[in-house]
């Protein structure tokens, strides 16, 4: 299987949930559903073109039996530092909620599997889109 690591560097505080929708968590589910977000946002496709190329590359559980991803996602890291933030800093807000503490690192590696229908590099470029924007 082809492989690509790619390091993320935390500067701002960064909110992700877990099941309980309070503590932040960093999950390669979560990484996946962002990476597909952004990798869907940056095709212009018919609707049915596009649902079908999603379907091949990261899994779907429409038709008989569903598919499987054609790309593994694996997360390294320590343990990621938490604490407690304002989401929109610099404002009359003063609520708070825990998030990944900034100026950390974290690695996340993708994984294309013989069958995967485009080249890793098209995944690859896709999360450094959702890295940047997401």
């Amino acid at each position: 299987m082809a492989t690509t690591n790619v390091e993320v560097e935390l500067i701002s505080p960064m909110f992700l949930r877990g099941a309980d929708n309070e503590t932040p968590e960093l999950r390669p589910p979560s990484v996946k559903g962002i990476l597909r977000f952004w990798w869907r946002a940056s095709k212009a496709l018919p609707v049915d073109e596009l649902r079908d190329q999603e379907a091949a590359l990261f899994g779907s559980a429409r038709g008989e039996g569903g598919r499987r991803s054609t790309i593994d996602i694996r997360l390294k890291s320590r343990r990621l530092r938490k604490g407690t933030f304002k989401p929109v800093p610099r404002t009359g807000k003063r609520f708070t909620n825990q998030a990944f503490a900034p100026d950390q690192r974290f690695e996340i590696i993708l994984r294309r599997r013989p069958q995967c229908p485009v080249p890793l590099r098209e995944v690859r470029s896709a999360l450094l889109v959702a890295i940047q924007l997401g």
